[in-house]
Parts: C-alpha cells; sequence; structure tokens
C-alpha cells in the first residue's frame, strides 16, 4: 500500500501545493551552506544542521518575542573596549562585535538593562560567542541573585555560576557557538553583563576580546531560532501549516488510515500532525504526538476512543513514531518498538490536516523540525508499523 500523501520535508525542501503555511514577520534558520538565514513573512524555513550541513525538514515553532530590545552595537562598557562590526557573524554579515577587556584592574563588561521583563515564568537568555584572542567569557545577570556562568568558546565547556536552573552551548559553525542559560524567576527589570576573561582574570591588554553577535531574551525553557532586534522588542510569528478543502478529501479515508512521522524532538509534548474537524476541533480529531504520555490519541464527540503510550520519544534525537487508526482498531510503533495497540472505539468525522500543531494551530506547536510526514488510506498491520519506524 502506498501513501496518498508523503511529505518529505527533509528531500524536497519545497511545501507540497497541498499545504497552506502562514507565519506573520521575519525568522531564521540554518541554510545548507551552514550560514544563518532569513525567511520572510510567511515564508517556509527548511533547516540544516549547522556543522554537517544535513536536511532537517520543516522547521515549526510557536510564537515569541526577542525581549531585547539594542543590539551590542548600542550596550554599555565599563573600562573595556567595544569594537563594532570587528568580525564575521554567523549569518555571513560583518556585523559581529568585539569585546575587549582592558588593561585597568577593575570591573569590565558591556552591559545593556532590560525592563518590563515578564517575572514569574522561565527565561532563556541566549548569544552567539566567537573566540577572537580570549577563549572564554564570563555572562552575569543581576536580577537581584547574581545569576552568572562561564562558557570556553575554544573548547565547548561551561561552568554554571549560581541561581541558574540549567544552561549549555552548541557549536553552529565557523567557530561560533550559541550559548544560552535558563533562569525560572527574574525582577522586571534585568541587568544583563558581558566579561571576556584573558589569560589574567583581572586586567587584559585592550587587544584581546570576544566576538559576540545576536544576544535573544525570551519567555520558555530551551532557546529558539535567533529573533533579529534593532531598537525595539521583534515578535517572530507562529508557523502553522495546514491541509484543507479537496486538498485534505482527495487524500483522506474517513473510515481507517495510518499517520507516520519522523522527526527531530527539542521538548516533549507537542503534536506532529493532527487530523481535525474544523468546526469542533478539539471535541472529534486523530493526533500523531511527540509526547512521553501517549503518541497516538483519538476523540470523537468529546469522548476519548483511543490514548496509545509506546514509549518515551527521545528528546535531542531524531524519532520515528507509527500510529494507525480504525473503529475499534488502533495501534502506535515508536522507534521500532512492538506496537501497542487498543481495540475499542469510533472513528471521528474530520475535515483537515494540521501539521506541527492542533486545534486549528492554537495548541501544542512542535517547536522543532519535521522530516517526514506520510498519511497511508489504511490501516497498516502491526509489523508494517514497527518496520517503518526501524532506527
Amino acid at each position: 500500500i502506498r501513501p496518498t500523501l508523503d511529505l518529505n520535508f527533509a528531500a524536497t525542501k519545497v511545501l507540497d501545493d497541498r499545504i497552506t503555511f502562514k507565519r506573520n514577520g521575519v525568522a531564521t534558520y540554518t541554510d545548507q551552506d551552514g550560514l544563518l538565514k532569513y525567511a520572510s513573512n510567511n515564508e517556509p524555513r527548511f533547516d540544516h544542521d549547522p556543522i554537517t550541513g544535513e536536511s532537517l525538514g520543516l522547521l515549526i515553532e510557536e510564537s515569541k518575542t526577542n525581549l531585547i530590545s539594542a543590539k551590542i552595537d548600542n550596550w554599555n562598557v565599563n573600562s573595556t573596549i567595544k569594537t563594532i562590526n570587528a568580525g564575521i557573524a554567523p549569518d555571513g554579515t560583518n556585523t559581529a562585535n568585539k569585546c575587549i577587556r582592558g588593561p585597568i584592574a577593575t570591573y569590565q563588561n558591556i552591559s545593556f538593562s532590560v525592563t518590563n521583563v515578564p517575572t514569574g515564568v522561565p527565561l532563556i537568555m541566549s548569544w552567539y560567542l566567537k573566540a577572537a584572542e580570549t577563549d572564554s567569557i564570563f555572562f552575569q545577570t543581576n536580577d537581584g541573585n547574581w545569576i552568572n556562568a562561564t562558557f570556553d568558546i575554544s573548547n565547548g565547556g561551561t561552568n554554571g555560576g549560581s541561581s541558574i536552573d540549567d544552561h549549555g552551548m552548541y557549536a553552529v559553525g565557523n567557530g561560533w557557538y550559541r550559548c544560552w542559560v535558563r533562569f525560572d524567576s527574574a525582577s522586571n527589570t534585568l541587568g544583563l553583563t558581558f566579561h571576556p576573561i584573558t589569560s589574567s582574570p583581572i586586567s587584559g591588554n585592550s587587544v584581546d576580546g570576544t566576538l559576540i553577535w545576536g544576544v535573544q531574551l525570551e519567555e520558555g525553557t530551551y532557546p529558539t531560532s535567533y529573533i533579529p532586534t534593532d531598537g525595539t522588542t521583534v515578535t517572530r510569528g507562529q508557523d502553522t501549516a495546514k491541509i484543507i478543502g479537496s486538498n485534505f478529501t482527495d487524500f483522506y479515508n474517513q473510515s481507517e488510515g495510518t499517520l507516520v512521522a519522523h522527526y527531530y524532538s527539542t521538548v516533549d509534548d507537542n503534536y506532529l500532525a493532527q487530523l481535525e474537524n474544523s468546526s469542533t476541533p478539539g471535541d472529534d480529531r486523530i493526533g500523531l504526538v511527540n509526547y512521553a504520555g501517549y503518541q497516538g490519541f483519538v476523540e470523537t464527540g468529546n469522548s476519548s476512543q483511543a490514548s496509545i503510550d509506546n514509549g518515551t520519544p527521545t528528546v535531542d534525537d531524531v524519532n520515528k513514531v507509527a500510529f494507525a487508526f480504525k473503529a475499534n482498531d488502533f495501534a502506535v510503533s515508536l522507534n521500532s518498538a512492538t506496537p501497542t495497540t487498543d481495540t475499542s472505539g469510533t472513528m471521528p468525522t474530520v475535515d483537515r490536516m494540521m501539521i506541527g500543531s492542533r486545534h486549528g494551530g492554537a495548541y501544542d506547536v512542535l517547536k522543532s523540525t519535521l522530516r517526514h510526514l506520510s498519511y497511508y488510506p489504511k490501516r497498516l498491520p502491526n509489523a508494517q508499523l514497527q518496520g517503518l519506524t526501524q532506527q
């Protein structure tokens, strides 16, 4: 049996004509050459591994706001030197700024104050760093707790300081790293500082420094794609993809079917795809889910028909999942596991497919890349489900 819908986003790097796509605002992604690129309004993004160039598929993210309102060009300096446009940034432009530690044995940094910061919610601070002459940099924010961490930008190591809930860094090519810290509580105003570290931890030589670019502060528990700012906070709209009307009915079988997805997971609990009724999307639906609690979910007339758990998706890695559905005959296989089944339940009537979200795009946005999504108009045998998810 062949799929009637076969969306190989990683291979084609284009949207099928049947898909309606929307996003308000500019967004970024990594191209196959390893450079950060900018996608215009309503332009889909096909992301790549910045080191290997591997195609990762369609990037679907929720709306986020970069709360930083100024580029480092306009940050303050304290007993140090800031050089504008001193190096090639991750997007290939000569816009990276250099923070140089001066010879004065005193507190030295570049700094910026962020006001109207949301309180009582997790926050993620991220930025791009590259070693010029100094091999590490010290980040600090004063929200009353003096959150701080040191990042080794020559060897890729980190040293968490006080009050940090999580932190990390990953290489993005050409010597650049994207570094981040998470703090789950903050005051309404944050003071942010960066200190370049030389071989002498107290003073420098007015020459050696670190390249900094792309600072971002956002709500959440992990860093999303970079949102450029220049004088004001900027919001990246949500990516919403769907198939509706005759484009949907032409491939869909109301009585039975199978959904298969290959995807990269960055966080637990979000939707890969949902077949739903546009009038009652929360009551009549078939969901393929990236979630530790269940990967297949069916609801008819506001009554749960199947909720099938076949294991836990692996965060920060590729997963493969298949969900077969038919009245009184449901099954899920995750990452080649023996399928879990459910032999009781009715099928809902649906008229659209949401890709990377559910309920018309209102909930559970994927927050990652979808490599391959396919739909078969038959309830495939359990052995085939397991075979389609072989790692």
